[in-house]
Formats: C-alpha cells, sequence, structure tokens
C-alpha cells in the first residue's frame, strides 16, 4: 500500500509541474498579445507625430499645444515601458538553488545522454519527488515572474492607450 502512495505522490506531483509548465506558456502568450498591440500603438503613434512639432513653432504656438506635447511624451513612455516589460515576461531572470534536478533542461544537458538516463534510473521515489518538487518551485517562480512583468506591461499600455485618447481628443481642438 505504501508503494502505491508513492507513486499516487509522484504522479500528482509531475501533474502539478506539468500546470505550472502550462501557465509559463500561457504568460508567454500574453506577452506577445501586448508586443503585437505595442506594434500596433507605435504605428498609429507615428502616423501623428509630425503635427505635435510644427504646433511648437513660435509662430504656431497654440494653447493646447503643450498639453498635446505632455500626452504624447506619456504616450511614447507607456509603449516604451510596455514593450520593455513585456520583452521581460518572455526571458525572465530567475536564480534557481545550488542543488541540480533531473528535470531541469539545463542541468540535463551539462550531462551525456547515456549519463543522464543512468542517473535517472538510480533515482528513487523520494529522489523523484525531491527533484519534482524543485522543479515545481522553479516553474512557480518563472511563472510569477513573468506575470509580474505581464501585468507591467499592461499597466504600461493601459496608461499609452489613455495617453492616445487624449491626444486625439486635444487634436480634435487643436
Amino acid at each position: 500500500m505504501e508503494k502505491r502512495e508513492d507513486e499516487l505522490s509522484v504522479d500528482v506531483l509531475s501533474d502539478l509541474l506539468a500546470s505550472a509548465q502550462g501557465l509559463i506558456e500561457n504568460a508567454d502568450n500574453k506577452s506577445r498579445f501586448l508586443l503585437t498591440a505595442n506594434g500596433f500603438m507605435t504605428a498609429a503613434l507615428s502616423l501623428g507625430m509630425p503635427g505635435t512639432i510644427a504646433a511648437l513653432q513660435p509662430s504656431n504656438v497654440r494653447p493646447l499645444a503643450w498639453v498635446l506635447v505632455v500626452f504624447e511624451a506619456t504616450l511614447i513612455g507607456g509603449i516604451f515601458v510596455s514593450t520593455l516589460c513585456a520583452f521581460l515576461t518572455l526571458r525572465p531572470r530567475i536564480r534557481f538553488g545550488e542543488h541540480p534536478s533531473p528535470f531541469l533542461f539545463t542541468d540535463i544537458a551539462q550531462m551525456e545522454s547515456d549519463q543522464f538516463i543512468e542517473e535517472f534510473k538510480k533515482l528513487g521515489t523520494e529522489d523523484l519527488r525531491t527533484g519534482l518538487l524543485r522543479q515545481l518551485h522553479a516553474c512557480a517562480c518563472i511563472v510569477t515572474t513573468k506575470f509580474d512583468h505581464a501585468s507591467r506591461s499592461t499597466s504600461a499600455l493601459t496608461v499609452a492607450l489613455l495617453a492616445w485618447l487624449g491626444v486625439q481628443i486635444i487634436r480634435f481642438f487643436l
């Protein structure tokens, strides 16, 4: 009976690890969407910028021109921060412990194929559990970091969209 409980425990941990790895893919998809949205915002921004510079010429200064510049600077800053955070989502910097793991691809890649197979076959149930738990912890750290960056990117994109809306309203009155 004890052996069956150990197998179930390893199975449960394997399922949790697969779930965490799926969340990593979800965060990457969100980052790809944000990069696409930032690309569209950059394109929209580049189409409307020449009018702002002309509005600041001494002979053409209008009352709302400086407000327009502030909104456009906010728009540019928001797009920049959003894009930076989206890139950080795709490649988070995570520090892992010193313990090599039979489930971490960087540790696996340091071994020859036959060496890895032999080392993996030697693992007992407790070693498997420990390796899975370490990998699950590493995936949880990656997922947390990715979603934190994605959240910052989304917030910055929201600020940029609001600034773009402000630019459109001001241009209507200029």
